[in-house]
């Protein structure tokens, strides 16, 4: 019967005599037969794997047991889904405590500063930054102008094995749609918008923007859309002088925002039909159209650490 456990067989160890066995980890008890006499935890173990290393001064019990590689996630690409179009844009760096990024030719590379061992990991979180950008482009244009698609990445083994032994780390390939594109209007560009500084594409920022899109894609009237959104700040925000002073808008503001998502609009397609409800006008609707990209962005600003300047029925369109 040999003398050594299963992972020492696995490992290619020399399997020692059983009376080798019984010296190091101690007789066996008179009556019965130990066959796990290799895993008794007892000082005296210890004494085997002195044995196995006196064998061998390269020796790595855990590296050879386990065969655990040390994976670490170099860069990742993605591919820029727009539809600007741009004129022999020049490349475009990005610096962040996390990757140094450059878009070139459409695709922006990421080389990862910190340590990832999976690229899902390391795309859970890069990608948020990814996000912040587009709806930033979205505000700004006021539609969605761009998005990014995963293409690929490089994986490398920080501790290879010895030569001679065979390990295919490779690098990993998918194409995955990251971002919707909504095809309102054509824009040629002659650079690329650059990333956000001071903002976050947080839940309520996503949600504001969903509200104002499928206005824009007429699935939504103008009137109930501004209202949705000025319910969701006022809860986000615990009620209208809250958001008030969250955001930076002149209280004055909001409440014309209540007042004309309210009384705007026709019988057979008002939020609520009231005695002050009647047609909305052309100033009205550019009014509207105007306030709430205004403030689904000073939204993500906040949540970015970012304090704007104060505003007030000035700097929007007249009424």
């Amino acid at each position: 019967m040999a003398g050594c456990s299963p992972i020492d067989r696995a490992c290619g160890l020399p399997e020692l005599p059983l009376q080798s066995a019984a010296h190091v980890c101690g007789p066996r008890p008179w009556g019965r037969i130990n066959t796990f006499a290799f895993l008794s935890p007892r000082k005296t173990c210890y004494k085997l794997e002195s044995i196995r290393h006196k064998k061998s001064e390269t020796f790595n019990p855990y590296r050879l047991r386990w065969n655990m590689p040390d994976l670490h996630v170099e860069w990742l690409e993605y591919e820029l889904t727009s539809n600007c179009e741009f004129s022999d844009p020049p490349p475009l760096d990005w610096d962040t405590p996390l990757f140094a990024a450059t878009l070139d030719r459409g695709i922006l590379r990421l080389n990862l500063k910190d340590h990832f061992a999976t690229e899902d990991a390391a795309r859970l979180v890069v990608e948020p930054f990814l996000k912040d950008w587009e709806f930033h482009i979205a505000l700004r244009f006021g539609q969605r102008g761009i998005g990014f698609a995963f293409k690929n990445s490089r994986t490398v083994d920080r501790d290879p094995p010895q030569p001679g032994v065979a390990m295919i780390i490779g690098a990993g390939a998918s194409i995955l749609c990251a971002a919707s594109i909504t095809a309102v209007g054509t824009v040629t560009l002659k650079s690329y918008p650059p990333p956000p500084s001071n903002f976050r594409a947080t839940p309520d920022v996503i949600d504001l923007w969903t509200q104002f899109e499928q206005y824009q894609k007429q699935r939504e009237q103008l009137a109930k859309m501004c209202y949705a959104c000025l319910s969701l700040l006022e809860d986000a925000h615990g009620g209208r002088r809250a958001v008030s002073k969250a955001l930076s808008v002149d209280f004055e503001v909001l409440d014309r925002l209540g007042e004309l998502s309210t009384n705007r609009g026709k019988r057979s397609n008002a939020r609520k039909v009231t005695r002050d409800l009647r047609p909305m006008t052309g100033k009205e609707s550019r009014w509207l159209e105007a306030i709430i990209p205004e403030l689904i962005l000073r939204t993500g600003q906040i949540a970015a650490g970012y304090s704007p300047a104060w505003l007030t029925m000035k700097q929007l369109p007249p009424l």
